[in-house]
């Protein structure tokens, strides 16, 4: 089942944050720090502007989706911004596209015209997946630390 999150998910989703940082991450990825995730989330649970989606099987959760919708830096038009996406490993084939389904109808809903998606390179085959789903690639972000 997939639904919005409530303040009652705030633990079980900052450990799916957790589990999602260490499986993600890379020499560049900042230092995770449990009680700004738990700040965040808790103010995307709150925020109109902000999606929050979880997959629920027997009263577990075993996936999110995030995202901002906020106008586009030059632009009057709405973006839709994904923050976070992941599922369990046992449950990707299960709830992964229903997330992204359930995160998509929701942008449209607050008015986004586009929706912006992150995949992290040869480390992910959320490639393949977004390609299916008709996103096409629009631009690359390259990072390194300042000092």
């Amino acid at each position: 089942m997939i639904r919005k999150a409530n303040i009652d998910d705030l633990s079980s989703i900052v450990a799916l944050c957790t589990m999602f940082f260490n499986e993600s991450k890379t020499g560049l990825t900042p230092v995770l720090s449990r009680s700004k995730a738990y700040d965040v989330i808790k103010e995307m649970i709150d925020s109109d502007m902000c999606i929050l989606h979880i997959a629920e099987c027997k009263g577990s959760i075993v996936g999110m989706i995030g995202a901002i919708v906020s106008p586009h830096w030059f632009s009057d038009e709405l973006v839709s911004q994904e923050l976070f996406w992941y599922v369990l490993p046992e449950f990707r084939g299960l709830y992964g596209v229903e997330l992204l389904k359930s995160m998509e109808e929701r942008s449209k809903e607050l008015g986004a015209s586009l929706i912006s998606m992150v995949d992290l390179g040869e480390r992910s085959p959320v490639d393949v997946l977004l390609k299916r789903n008709n996103y096409s690639i629009h631009e690359k972000t390259y990072i390194k630390r300042a000092s």
